[in-house]
């Protein structure tokens, strides 16, 4: 069964404008929405401590800056198997089904110059972080550790990306997806966006993972999501197993608890730096809803005008 930390919603009065203007060029709309954008787009600002509003278009607007200097992240809306009633029975009666809706980034969906910004402003929260190597599970955090180093590389700093790579069926059951990779270097993992009951195993190349363990090296984990912690949680369990230090967690989207911190195995709190806080959704009438109670840390959505 799926988990997911639920925030009761602990917002207190603040004062926000009513509607923000952005530049065309700060907005990432998504490759599923051909519009032909104008040079400034007006967002409405709608506190969290009020009704949150319906998206009607099945897109959502994340602000992964902020309000002074706004950068739009477009997402497109898609059901997993968590249950509206899992989480707020006394909502799930106003869904059009009881299927939680998620803001998915998707990044094998976007430009190469929106990979290029989202690493660059992913570099800039975790660059006080000491690391030798950023790792991305495939398929969507690879692309984004790529970027990561990228921008570490701009700036000075000799960082290298890499990937946990999955596993491909063998007969009926999954295994190393490479001759020379064995099972010692891999790890089950359940994702929050898979199927219920999908099993799947990320495995770290050997000799980069032994190139990292000799050299003392210092790793970033990135990855575009946390949402029931399976990957972030297996992919610890992995480096630990293989003698590997995790200095630093990063996502894009946080759907689960405001948190600043993951813990590893072994009870160390690892710094998490995430780029905006995401509701859990449902589907009502005239859209999609953010869920009461998923959107603690979260001051205020957005709704294009």
């Amino acid at each position: 069964m799926l988990t997911v930390e639920m925030d009761r919603l602990e917002i207190k009065d603040v004062k926000f404008p009513s509607e923000i203007l952005v530049p065309r060029n700060r907005v990432m709309n998504h490759i599923f929405n051909r519009e032909q954008l104008p040079d400034q787009l007006r967002y409405a600002v709608i506190p969290s401590s009020q009704l949150p509003p319906i998206y009607p278009d099945g897109f959502y607007p994340a602000n992964i800056g902020t309000l002074v200097d706004p950068l739009i992240l477009e997402l497109r809306f898609e059901p997993i198997s968590m249950k509206v009633g899992q989480i707020d029975p006394t909502v799930s009666s106003f869904s059009e089904d009881d299927r939680v809706r998620i803001a998915l980034l998707m990044t094998q969906e976007r430009s190469a110059k929106d990979l290029e910004l989202l690493g660059r402003t992913m570099y800039e929260r975790v660059k006080d972080i000491s690391f030798d190597v950023v790792i991305g599970p495939e398929s969507l955090g690879s692309k984004l550790a790529l970027e990561i180093a990228r921008a570490a590389n701009v700036d000075g700093r000799e960082v290298f990306p890499t990937s946990l790579q999955k596993g491909k069926m063998n007969g009926s059951h999954i295994g190393p997806p490479k001759e020379w990779i064995t099972e010692e270097y891999g790890i089950e993992v359940s994702s929050g966006t898979s199927s219920n009951g999908v099993k799947q195993k990320l495995y770290l190349d050997p000799r980069y993972a032994n190139l990292i363990k000799d050299m003392h090296w210092n790793v970033l984990l990135a990855d575009d999501a946390r949402l029931t912690m399976g990957t972030i949680t297996a992919s610890l369990e992995l480096f630990k197993k293989l003698g590997i230090s995790v200095t630093g967690i990063t996502t894009v989207l946080n759907e689960g608890s405001p948190i600043h911190s993951i813990a590893n195995t072994e009870g160390k709190e690892i710094p998490f730096r995430w780029l905006t806080k995401l509701p859990l959704s449902h589907l009502v009438s005239g859209g999609i809803q953010p869920i009461p109670g998923t959107f603690n840390g979260l001051e205020y959505f957005l709704v294009r005008k």
